[in-house]
């Protein structure tokens, strides 16, 4: 035993030295190229490198999933601020994005040039919409914001408490945490073999539906009509702060009469018959016990958080359109098993915000009706 100690005291001091060396080599090239993998603000750690190639497009010199637009606005051209989350920056090649698309129609019927900026983030919300406005956005001179609004977690998600840059306390614990987060969903060695198994699909499809599961009360209504949601405090306070953000917002570009639009994009539940059934059954058999009666109404935050939240802001809400054109589909607008529009969806979602943009006579030259 007394041999041992000497040992077992040398490999944990060793350790340590690792561990520290680590820490400061990690500080050391944080500090000579700031790594966006150790802030917990969400406009650094998941923006896009600058450059970088994605699905064979590279992003543009700030991070952001487009061409390169420059800073000073042309002469008599029209610019589109467009704002959004995952959504936004796209799930397809560049070109197939619902953005890039309706660029392509407005400028197939207007006499001006008509530009539409995409500043979309992966992961972000209405807070950091409107961090994302105030810092860069309005250096381009817009004269529309197009917020793309997901009636997912854009509406209902747990918020951090402070949503400014944090420092780490230390760097290789969080590198280590959030690897150990990633890693635990992960089954590595089908991966490390080169094999893609059927239990990996299977995996991720059975994230995607506790996803879903995670916020099915903004869906469902008590006996007395008012959505479950309502009256969850926590949950309110959320919705809350999420939406003060986008009236800041509103308030901000309107005392600089710059346009603001939001485009209400519905979550897959929403449309999907499969998907609505089996939260119908979900609610019968957990929560419809006894004298209590829960209803499962899917268009809660088009209609009541719309008209409780924003009903002065103009709106697209894609919801109605998109589930007629769903409808008549023989495939579906989303991918499988992730939320997120394929080529079909974003092409749909184009077409449906340029007709609607149409109609509420704010774009100019012959684009106004």
């Amino acid at each position: 035993m007394n041999k041992l100690l000497p040992k077992v005291a040398l490999v944990f001091a060793s350790l340590v030295v690792a561990a520290v060396m680590g820490e400061l080599l990690l500080r050391v090239y944080n500090s000579i190229r700031p790594v966006s993998y150790f802030t917990s603000d969400k406009l650094l750690r998941y923006r896009g490198k600058p450059h970088e190639n994605v699905m064979g497009y590279p992003l543009n010199s700030r991070g952001f999933r487009d061409r390169e637009h420059p800073m000073v606005k042309p002469k008599d051209s029209y610019r589109i601020l467009a704002v959004g989350d995952s959504f936004a920056f796209g799930s397809v090649p560049y070109p197939e994005n619902y953005l890039t698309l309706l660029e392509e129609h407005l400028n197939s019927n207007s006499s001006r040039e008509i530009e539409v900026v995409n500043m979309g983030i992966v992961a972000i919300e209405p807070p950091e919409y409107l961090r994302l406005v105030l810092s860069e956005g309005l250096s381009y001179d817009p004269d529309m914001v197009l917020l793309s609004l997901f009636t997912g977690n854009d509406f209902y998600h747990m918020l951090e408490k402070n949503m400014s840059p944090k420092k780490p306390k230390s760097f290789l614990y969080t590198y280590l945490y959030n690897t150990f987060k990633v890693l635990r969903h992960v089954d590595i060695f089908p991966l490390l073999r080169g094999q893609v198994t059927e239990d990996v699909a299977m995996d991720k499809c059975e994230q995607y539906r506790d996803r879903i599961m995670y916020n099915i009360n903004k869906y469902i209504r008590l006996d007395n009509g008012t959505p479950k949601v309502m009256v969850d405090a926590q949950n309110f306070k959320d919705i809350n702060l999420n939406m003060a953000s986008l009236y800041q917002l509103y308030s901000l570009l309107k005392g600089r009469g710059i346009e603001l639009v939001i485009v209400l994009i519905p979550e897959e539940v929403q449309l999907d018959d499969f998907i609505q059934n089996y939260i119908r059954q979900f609610v019968d058999m957990q929560l419809n016990k006894g004298s209590s009666k829960h209803t499962v109404d899917f268009t809660i935050p088009n209609k009541d958080f719309r008209e409780m939240f924003f009903r002065n802001i103009k709106t697209i809400d894609l919801y109605d359109e998109f589930l007629a054109r769903q409808n008549e589909s023989p495939v579906s607008f989303y991918i499988e098993c992730d939320g997120h529009w394929n080529k079909e969806g974003n092409r749909e979602a184009a077409e449906i915000i340029y007709s609607e943009l149409q109609k509420l006579s704010i774009l100019p030259g012959s684009m106004a009706q």
